[in-house]
Protein backbone atom coordinates (compact mmCIF):
# COMPACT_ATOMS: atom_id res chain seq x y z
CA UNK A 1 0.00 0.00 0.00
CA UNK A 2 1.50 3.94 -0.80
CA UNK A 3 0.07 6.64 1.27
CA UNK A 4 0.94 10.15 0.96
CA UNK A 5 0.25 13.47 2.41
CA UNK A 6 -1.40 16.46 1.73
CA UNK A 7 -1.13 20.13 3.24
CA UNK A 8 -3.09 20.57 5.66
CA UNK A 9 -4.40 17.02 6.36
CA UNK A 10 -6.15 16.29 9.98
CA UNK A 11 -4.45 13.11 10.10
CA UNK A 12 0.01 13.09 10.08
CA UNK A 13 2.11 10.61 8.42
CA UNK A 14 3.68 9.60 11.77
CA UNK A 15 0.30 9.50 13.60
CA UNK A 16 -0.90 7.07 10.87
CA UNK A 17 1.81 4.78 10.91
CA UNK A 18 1.75 4.65 15.15
CA UNK A 19 -1.78 3.56 14.17
CA UNK A 20 -1.20 0.60 11.67
CA UNK A 21 1.87 -0.70 14.08
CA UNK A 22 -0.34 -1.10 16.77
CA UNK A 23 -4.00 -0.88 15.56
CA UNK A 24 -6.88 -0.72 18.28
CA UNK A 25 -8.52 -4.31 17.16
CA UNK A 26 -7.34 -6.78 15.99
CA UNK A 27 -7.07 -6.63 11.50
CA UNK A 28 -9.04 -9.56 9.71
CA UNK A 29 -9.72 -10.28 6.58
CA UNK A 30 -13.43 -9.85 6.00
CA UNK A 31 -14.02 -12.32 9.44
CA UNK A 32 -12.60 -12.58 12.70
CA UNK A 33 -11.31 -15.85 11.85
CA UNK A 34 -9.46 -14.89 9.00
CA UNK A 35 -6.47 -12.47 11.45
CA UNK A 36 -3.51 -11.27 8.87
CA UNK A 37 -0.92 -13.18 8.33
CA UNK A 38 1.88 -10.18 8.06
CA UNK A 39 2.20 -6.44 9.73
CA UNK A 40 -0.19 -3.60 8.15
CA UNK A 41 2.49 -1.50 8.25
CA UNK A 42 6.15 -3.42 7.57
CA UNK A 43 8.69 -0.77 6.89
CA UNK A 44 8.59 3.18 5.40
CA UNK A 45 9.93 5.05 2.53
CA UNK A 46 9.96 7.74 0.54
CA UNK A 47 9.54 8.07 -3.09
CA UNK A 48 8.16 10.70 -5.65
CA UNK A 49 5.18 8.69 -6.24
CA UNK A 50 3.35 5.57 -5.30
CA UNK A 51 4.68 3.74 -8.82
CA UNK A 52 8.25 4.90 -7.62
CA UNK A 53 7.78 3.09 -4.02
CA UNK A 54 6.47 -0.28 -5.30
CA UNK A 55 9.96 -0.20 -7.36
CA UNK A 56 12.12 0.20 -4.31
CA UNK A 57 10.39 -2.85 -2.16
CA UNK A 58 10.02 -6.64 -2.52
CA UNK A 59 8.57 -8.49 -3.95
CA UNK A 60 9.42 -6.87 -7.71
CA UNK A 61 7.96 -7.73 -11.11
CA UNK A 62 4.37 -7.03 -10.33
CA UNK A 63 1.19 -5.66 -11.72
CA UNK A 64 -0.06 -2.60 -10.68
CA UNK A 65 -4.18 -2.06 -10.88
CA UNK A 66 -5.43 2.31 -11.61
CA UNK A 67 -7.99 3.55 -12.41
CA UNK A 68 -6.18 6.22 -14.78
CA UNK A 69 -5.60 4.86 -17.65
CA UNK A 70 -1.40 3.98 -17.46
CA UNK A 71 -1.52 1.28 -20.07
CA UNK A 72 -3.42 0.03 -23.40
CA UNK A 73 -5.26 -3.18 -20.82
CA UNK A 74 -8.32 -2.12 -19.62
CA UNK A 75 -9.77 -4.79 -17.16
CA UNK A 76 -13.94 -3.86 -16.43
CA UNK A 77 -14.69 -5.24 -12.72
CA UNK A 78 -18.02 -5.81 -11.64
CA UNK A 79 -17.22 -4.66 -7.93
CA UNK A 80 -19.36 -0.86 -7.71
CA UNK A 81 -22.02 -1.49 -4.83
CA UNK A 82 -25.26 0.10 -6.34
CA UNK A 83 -26.94 2.10 -3.26
CA UNK A 84 -30.02 0.70 -2.12
CA UNK A 85 -29.73 -3.02 -3.81
CA UNK A 86 -29.03 -6.42 -1.94
CA UNK A 87 -25.74 -7.55 -3.77
CA UNK A 88 -26.07 -5.97 -6.91
CA UNK A 89 -22.90 -4.46 -8.38
CA UNK A 90 -21.99 -1.73 -11.41
CA UNK A 91 -18.67 -2.22 -12.96
CA UNK A 92 -15.57 -0.25 -13.57
CA UNK A 93 -12.42 -0.05 -15.78
CA UNK A 94 -9.09 -0.73 -14.44
CA UNK A 95 -5.81 -0.47 -16.43
CA UNK A 96 -3.08 -3.11 -15.53
CA UNK A 97 0.40 -1.93 -15.74
CA UNK A 98 3.66 -3.52 -15.23
CA UNK A 99 6.40 -0.89 -14.44
CA UNK A 100 9.42 -2.11 -16.31
CA UNK A 101 11.62 -0.40 -13.69
CA UNK A 102 10.18 -3.03 -11.19
CA UNK A 103 11.67 -6.13 -13.09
Amino acid sequence: MAVGSKPGASVTLTQLAAALRQPLYTPSLGRRSCPLARPLLEGELEAEDALAALAKTAPVDGLVYSETQQSDQPLRLRDVPLHGHKRQFGTRLVYLHKDPTCS
